[in-house]
């Protein structure tokens, strides 16, 4: 076996340091699309195949510019209705969703798909599927947590966060 020189080595360690820089720490797809009723959903796996208006594109969740260029454009507070917050009892994702809303001071209203057999179908109905954790943002459909396009799309329907302690 070859043994690397110092130099070979350095030169190797720089190009992988250099390679974690310019690649975002972690990024996501958001699909949006509308379905057959005229539903706007928002999700992070793709679409059914019956979805029309398929529009796809890449969230950087962990690029904390981009995160703070998207906080400063927005949009101005208007009077906000509770998020419609689909659950179901053995969700983990769901006990996420709720603490994360708790703690952000964001007004849902939740309804538990295990207790409530007739708002499951109707959500099944609506979207085609019945997934938790399922958020009803406006007359826009998000299912699955992801806190970064949450957020997001949140703060484009003008709910407010409180703000964000610095790191020092």
């Amino acid at each position: 076996m070859k043994k690397l020189s110092c130099f070979a080595a350095c030169k190797a360690a720089l190009l992988l340091l250099v390679s974690f820089s310019i690649f975002p720490a972690e990024a996501d797809e958001l699909y949006k699309w509308v379905d057959d009723r005229g539903n706007v959903t928002y999700q992070g796996s793709p679409p059914p195949d019956n979805a029309a208006k398929v529009e796809r594109s890449n969230i950087t969740t962990g690029n904390r510019a981009v995160f703070e260029r998207a906080e400063a454009v927005k949009p101005a507070t208007k009077n906000v209705e509770p998020v419609i917050f689909y659950s179901k009892l053995d969700c983990s994702s769901c006990k996420t969703a709720r603490l994360y809303f708790e703690e952000n001071d964001i007004p849902f209203e939740e309804i538990n798909l295990s207790e409530n057999k007739a708002e499951e179908e109707k959500l099944e109905r609506k979207l085609g599927y019945s997934g938790t954790p399922t958020f009803a943002i406006g007359d826009k459909y998000v299912s699955g947590f992801e806190k970064g396009m949450l957020k997001k799309i949140l703060m484009n329907e003008g709910y407010e966060f409180p703000p964000e302690e610095k790191k020092e």
